[in-house]
């Protein structure tokens, strides 16, 4: 979905490494179509697997004039979920970091002066450590509350998403978990890619969806039977290399037995393949709505550019 995008890059090492330092624990640590496995019980790997991953933008002034103040912002991969953790971060050009209040990375480049129809590329290197099996993370999230509400495109006090919940419920999250990604395979058709959020209710109405609202409506029903559940952004990658734009892909956590567990209702994905999921974005639209204009990204999904005549492209 598309993004609402000198000094040595030594600086920037040295920066980013401190920062993850000082705030993880120490270790142990578009769409694809993919074969459907839910009806499988999760497996634990032997071992994490190590993966580095590179993502790359061309920014361009297409102004006759020079370009003397602009910024670039995106969305870096998140530092730690059950599935995931970044043990490394380095960038071509020096940047802030900035970690909002789900957990979300935020790196913000201050752009030096781009003469008329100039380009500069910015690339950004991440290594990680991905685990087929769901980890406890290191203490109880006090995000939990958050993500069993209702908000904007995730109506799950809405009367007809809790009908449907209800036929759903079960003592056990896993299971209701299971059924209603069960459920919305059924429901909904695949379309093809929608810049635009439509939501649980949109996706119910059409009985069809892109990625993005397959997530919305799964992540409103396990709400509305009390089951956390968040819809993350990100990458569907099977190796190392570099990060590509049409790889970006919307899929749901929901939290049980003590872990957050993928279910990808749009891929077929139940609670397996976690290491193909490269995180970068929790989303909630009630943060962002609490933090407005203040938030760099604002709405957007990857990345965001201010400055006149900037274009950026991900290559």
């Amino acid at each position: 979905m598309p993004g609402r995008r000198s000094a040595h890059c030594g600086s920037i090492r040295a920066t980013l490494a401190l920062v993850l330092a000082a705030a993880l624990p120490a270790a142990p640590p578009v769409c694809h179509a993919q074969r459907e496995q839910s009806a499988r019980p999760p497996v634990e790997a032997e071992a994490p697997i190590q993966r580095r991953v590179r993502f790359s933008f061309t920014l361009h002034n297409e102004r006759a004039q020079p370009l003397e103040q602009a910024t670039f912002s995106l969305y870096a991969p998140v530092r730690q979920t059950s599935h995931q953790r970044l043990e490394r971060l380095d960038a071509s050009h020096p940047a802030q970091v900035q970690v909002d209040a789900l957990g979300n990375q935020l790196l913000t480049f201050r752009l030096e002066p781009l003469a008329p129809y100039a380009s500069r590329v910015v690339t950004i290197d991440a290594q990680l450590e991905l685990s087929e099996h769901a980890r406890p993370l290191p203490a109880p999230d006090p995000s939990l509350a958050l993500f069993t509400r209702a908000e904007r495109f995730i109506e799950s006090d809405n009367p007809r998403i809790r009908d449907i919940a209800r036929t759903l419920r079960s003592d056990a999250p896993m299971e209701a978990a299971r059924s209603s990604y069960h459920w919305v395979r059924s429901a909904l058709g695949r379309t093809g890619f929608t810049p635009e959020d439509r939501g649980a209710l949109r996706a119910l109405q059409d009985k069809a969806g892109d990625c993005t609202e397959h997530a919305y409506l799964l992540a409103a029903l396990l709400r509305a039977n009390g089951i956390p559940a968040r819809v993350m952004g990100g990458y569907l990658m099977a190796e190392s290399g570099l990060v590509r734009p049409h790889d970006y892909h919307n899929w749901v956590e929901f939290y049980a037995e003590g872990a957050w567990r993928i279910a990808d209702a749009h891929q077929g994905n139940f609670a397996r393949n976690a290491t193909r999921y490269l995180a970068t974005r929790v989303m909630s639209k009630a943060l962002a709505s609490a933090q407005g204009a203040t938030h760099p990204l604002g709405a957007s999904h990857r990345y965001a550019v201010a400055g006149p005549g900037l274009k950026v492209t991900m290559n």
